[in-house]
């Protein structure tokens, strides 16, 4: 499946990305935390760069001081450096599983 994106760039205009779109329907194993809300960056070379929150805005508040993750790990990735925040704590609702 090929999804077009356009990407999040603080600092240059969206340009359109030809990404490849996982669908992933295996179940995580018993235990493992889930959400809703889990964002992944993955560079030309198929590798996860980023994974986690948005942003660190859990509340939606959109006041000063909030880091949008997902558009700085971008940038990096598209100036060809390495993504300062890899990883971040997800928010959001938790998915369960009937057993």
């Amino acid at each position: 499946m090929l999804l077009v994106l356009g990407v999040v760039s603080a600092a240059a205009e969206p340009q359109p990305v030809r990404a490849r779109l996982v669908v992933d329907s295996v179940r995580p194993a018993p235990g493992a935390p889930l959400h809703v809300g889990v964002l992944f960056v993955i560079d030309g070379a198929g590798t996860i760069v980023y994974a986690g929150a948005i942003d660190s805005d859990p509340r939606g508040t959109r006041g000063a001081g909030v880091t949008n993750y997902v558009a700085a790990a971008l940038d990096e990735v598209l100036a060809g450096k390495p993504v300062t925040t890899p990883e971040t704590t997800p928010y959001g609702c938790s998915v369960k599983y009937a057993k």
